[in-house]
């Protein structure tokens, strides 16, 4: 009876761990979206609009041309790993762990960049990652991420735009949604390719909010995936992902 006990109890600890981890190793942020980018700047606007009550309200920022020279801003909003609310860069990998299959996310909110217009065309686009600046789900995936990209060789990944991308104006003006397919090159741990990310973007008050993504396969960049013991298997293949505030610069 006492083993019959034990046993139980044992079984009773393996479930509830077992479904412990698969709570944890799960909890990764959603994808990135344009209505959350969209919602986040919203309120970020809000917020460094409002003045003490004896001051004069400060103007809106308004927006009547989108043709000049843009930036990446990286002083607004927050870099919370689950809910990050200004401008990031990302990457989501599927895992299969011995305990089911998960997601795994890093994120880092060191990143610069830079975009020109003219005649509503934008004609050049210039984005920068410190690649050692990656945090995921997992704390101890951290340093295998850095080691994977050789970061202490290739500190930096970057995006070119190689195409012209025609803009509607009118409708950006508006506060009209809008889609884009930018072709570049993307260079990872020294090895440059052509991409295409598939953006999403928005007038918000004064930023041009993007949301945006594309397919990689690892290996094309030398990039080994990180490994761990619980994991059964991991896909080569991946997505970039970003959240930008963009503004003048």
């Amino acid at each position: 009876m006492k083993k019959a006990v034990i046993a139980l109890v044992a079984l009773v600890v393996l479930v509830v761990g077992v479904l412990v981890v698969r709570i944890l190793v799960n909890d990764a942020p959603e994808a990135v979206s344009l209505e959350d980018v969209a919602e986040n700047a919203a309120e970020l606007s809000d917020t460094e609009g409002q003045t003490d009550e004896a001051a004069d309200p400060e103007p809106a920022v308004e927006i009547n041309d989108i043709n000049g020279s843009w930036s990446i801003n990286t002083e607004a909003g927050e870099f919370d790993f689950e809910t990050a609310t200004g401008s990031f860069v990302g990457f989501r990998i599927d895992e299969e762990l011995t305990i089911g299959e998960v997601t795994a996310v890093g994120r880092t909110d060191q990143v610069s960049g830079s975009f020109e217009v003219a005649d509503n065309v934008l004609t050049g686009a210039e984005i920068s990652v410190q690649v050692a600046g990656f945090t995921t789900n997992d704390s101890r995936r951290d340093s295998h991420v850095r080691d994977a990209l050789n970061a202490t060789e290739f500190p930096e990944a970057t995006f070119a735009l190689a195409e012209p991308i025609e803009l509607d104006a009118d409708s950006i003006l508006a506060n009209e949604s809008f889609s884009v397919e930018a072709a570049g090159e993307l260079t990872m741990a020294g090895v440059t390719n052509a991409v295409v990310f598939q953006i999403d973007g928005q007038l918000v008050d004064e930023f041009i909010v993007l949301a945006g993504s594309t397919s990689v396969v690892f290996s094309d960049y030398n990039v080994e995936v990180p490994s761990a013991p619980i994991i059964v298997s991991v896909e080569d293949e991946g997505v970039l992902e970003f959240q930008l505030l963009v503004e003048r610069s």
